[in-house]
């Protein structure tokens, strides 16, 4: 029988996989184009998908709170400055929660974490396993949409 931490590993592979194929089918002026030049583009939201993908493998892979900081954050978008960039930063931040998940032990997943969200939320790891993959999916949903604001109709999966 699966346990939560191999099937937590095998949604994260699978929701970076379907978001990396999302957005890689865009145009690249779509890649970073806003609806109504207010909503969030594409580039973006891999960009927050990174961020929280790192978070969340730090927080797993230690058992501790993670470690955050505004100035990383800048640091990981100035590095990230292209759609390539990001949608390889993506794919590797998937391996690292993938990582962090195959270490854990049932007994682990009861430990709890402070997150850096809305002031310090306290979840535990049995929570935090399952983030990444639940993440991914809601940007996947937006980005779907995106790509049918501008005709495209077609889902868009991994080979």
């Amino acid at each position: 029988m699966p346990t939560l931490q191999t099937a937590a590993a095998e949604l994260t592979r699978e929701m970076g996989a379907v978001l990396f194929a999302a957005v890689d089918a865009m145009p690249a002026d779509k890649q970073t184009w806003k609806p109504l030049d207010e909503g969030r583009d594409a580039f973006d939201q891999l960009l927050e998908v990174t961020g929280i993908n790192l978070v969340a493998a730090e927080s797993l892979r230690t058992q501790s709170d993670p470690v955050f900081s505004e100035d990383a954050q800048a640091k990981m978008k100035a590095e990230l400055d292209t759609v390539p960039k990001a949608l390889a930063a993506m794919k590797s931040s998937c391996d690292l929660v993938v990582s962090a998940l195959e270490t854990l032990t049932d007994e682990d997943l009861d430990k709890s974490v402070t997150l850096p969200f809305r002031g310090g939320v306290v979840r535990p790891l049995s929570w935090l396993a399952m983030l990444p993959a639940r993440h991914m999916s809601y940007h996947w949903g937006q980005i779907n949409y995106i790509q049918t604001l501008y005709g495209d109709k077609d889902m868009h999966l991994p080979k």
